[in-house]
């Protein structure tokens, strides 16, 4: 006979990942006051593992430390190991989101040789003491900052200075917004318009014309070939419906045309002497390999750029009076909601993908890249900046792109591309122009920024990296 003992969970912890960029694959209780836990992998992917966000619920009658053991990260190397620390939620002390945890440390795994292909993972393990009272606590790699959170902050905004529109749709059908900032931004065309009419406007009055023109002679000859006196009543009723239905349909053609004209024509008036500048974010969505992380902090930092743009200072006014900014607050929706930290939903990293990118496969980086070269043939695009962050460097800095050659004019344009940088130690004591670095590595070919540099010939063309630890 056999005794089976089921072990009680009363004064436990319960572990949820069902959430909103939530990302926790299972939980093993090792006793009531230590846990092992294992995060998933990027959908589509075997190895992007990183970005963590879970919920626990206490149910302890009395004052308990608990400790937690991530053990399938993969960064050889992290921030954890200089002081930087989980963030922390407690809905029961509403706190806030606040840096948690005691005796953190982040170690390398020991090799196990029974694996053919060992991974080399590493161990971030903290602990944090409950009070004695049911709590619910949310534990995350960063303060979170969700699609939802995105879709709230827009909606939140109400400025004659900004126009939303949709980008496009993601493979998991959500939308990808894009933000337009400027002044009179009600006379700047949609990005539908931008697609559609801006381009080639006189050839597109044309093929109106021609629709309408052939309407009227397919009416004319219907009408020729009916002797109109001796119908029936009924058949003379359908011609005339169908003449005035025609008609109809030629003065809305006739009509939209000029609508589109009378629009753009206020576009050219309001905004055809402004340059651009161009921002994307979130890419990535949590955390990312070789410690470039693109992802949550990018997010905050473009909360802040879109309401520092559109606030009353002198220097927003200044900047929406001569330039448009063009942004795209999420390039990765998917990849957010789903809790990935650096892929979209078919294993794909997007800011490896600017190059050839796929209507069908990578969206949001295809129309992105289309927007951006039609920018581009009607303005000057004199900034395009891509944000990330990062969790093996502090500080904010930049990679930055350089000519190849010696001539004076590349010398020039390089010490152009150093000045974004240069202006921003100076003007901010948290950006490092030391950190900041002025190569186009091989790997790194298909990014945007590289992408860009050559493609469009945005001297100006960078990624912003902020460091997740101040």
């Amino acid at each position: 006979e056999y005794t089976i003992t089921v072990p009680s969970f009363e004064q436990g912890l319960e572990f949820s990942s069902r959430f909103e960029n939530g990302n926790l694959k299972k939980a093993i209780r090792i006793s009531k006051i230590e846990y092992e836990l294992h995060l998933s992998e990027d959908y589509g992917t075997s190895g992007h593992y990183h970005w963590f966000y879970f919920k626990t619920t206490s149910k302890f009658t009395e004052k308990t430390t608990v400790t937690f053991s991530i053990v399938n990260m993969t960064k050889p190397n992290s921030l954890y190991s200089v002081g930087f620390r989980p963030f922390v939620y407690s809905v029961k002390k509403k706190t806030g989101w606040i840096p948690g945890g005691q005796d953190i440390s982040y170690t390398p795994n020991p090799s196990d040789p029974t694996l053919k292909s060992p991974k080399k993972y590493h161990t971030l393990k903290w602990k944090y003491t409950y009070e004695a009272e049911t709590d619910h606590v949310y534990f995350a790699q960063f303060v979170p900052y969700t699609y939802t959170d995105l879709l709230h902050h827009l909606r939140s905004l109400h400025s004659r200075e900004m126009r939303i529109d949709v980008l496009c749709r993601t493979l998991g059908n959500n939308v990808c917004p894009m933000v337009t900032i400027t002044e009179k931004a009600e006379t700047y065309l949609s990005y539908q318009y931008e697609r559609e009419i801006a381009e080639k406007p006189r050839k597109l009055r044309k093929a109106f014309q021609n629709y309408a023109s052939n309407l009227r002679s397919r009416l004319e000859l219907k009408k020729a070939a009916w002797n109109y006196s001796t119908e029936s009543p009924a058949r003379r009723n359908k011609l005339e419906r169908e003449g005035s239905e025609s008609q109809e349909t030629i003065g809305r053609i006739i009509g939209k045309s000029k609508e589109l004209e009378m629009a753009l024509l206020r576009h050219r008036e309001d905004h055809g002497e402004k340059k651009a500048v161009v921002i994307t974010g979130r890419v990535h969505p949590g955390i990312a390999l070789r410690c470039v992380v693109g992802e949550v902090p990018s997010s905050w930092m473009m909360k802040g750029l879109i309401d520092f743009l559109l606030s009353d200072t002198e220097e927003a006014r200044l900047l929406r009076r001569h330039y448009v900014f063009r942004i795209v607050p999420m390039l990765n929706p998917d990849g957010v909601v789903y809790g990935n930290y650096r892929c979209n939903l078919l294993g794909y990293d997007l800011n490896r993908q600017w190059k050839h990118p796929d209507r069908a496969l990578q969206p949001t980086i295809y129309y992105a890249k289309d927007m951006l070269r039609q920018l581009h043939e009607e303005r000057e695009i004199k900034l395009f900046c891509d944000l990330h962050a990062h969790s093996g460097q502090r500080k904010v800095f930049m990679y930055c792109c350089s000519h190849q050659g010696t001539e004076e004019d590349v010398a020039r344009r390089n010490a152009g591309v150093r000045v974004v940088p240069l202006l921003m130690e100076q003007l901010d004591e948290h950006f490092s122009y030391r950190s900041s670095q002025f190569q186009m590595e091989k790997c790194k070919e298909t990014t945007a920024r590289i992408v860009l540099f050559k493609e469009l010939e945005i001297d100006c063309s960078y990624t912003c990296e902020a460091s997740f630890f101040g």
